[in-house]
C-alpha cells in the first residue's frame, strides 16, 4: 500500500514563483510550502493517506494544519 503521494519539486515550486514575484519589493512575509512540505527533489501530496491539497494550488485542511504545525515551531 502507497502511504504517500509526491510531486516533482520543480513542478510544484512553478505556480509559486508568479505570485512571489509580484511580492519580491513589498512589504509581505512569504510563506513557501516548499520549504516544509518538500525534500530536495519531491514534494508531499499526501501523507498517511491523507490528502494535502484540496486542488492543484490550496491546501487542504490536513496540509494547512501540517504547514501551521510546522512554522509554529
Amino acid at each position: 500500500m502507497v502511504d504517500h503521494v509526491s510531486e516533482e519539486l520543480e513542478d510544484f515550486d512553478y505556480q509559486g514563483h508568479t505570485v512571489t514575484g509580484y511580492l519580491n519589493n513589498t512589504r509581505v512575509d512569504v510563506i513557501r510550502p516548499s520549504e516544509i512540505l518538500c525534500t530536495d527533489s519531491k514534494c508531499k501530496l499526501t501523507e498517511n493517506l491523507n490528502v494535502l491539497y484540496f486542488d492543484s494550488n490550496h491546501l487542504s485542511v490536513v496540509g494547512a494544519d501540517l504547514l501551521v504545525d510546522s512554522l509554529s515551531n
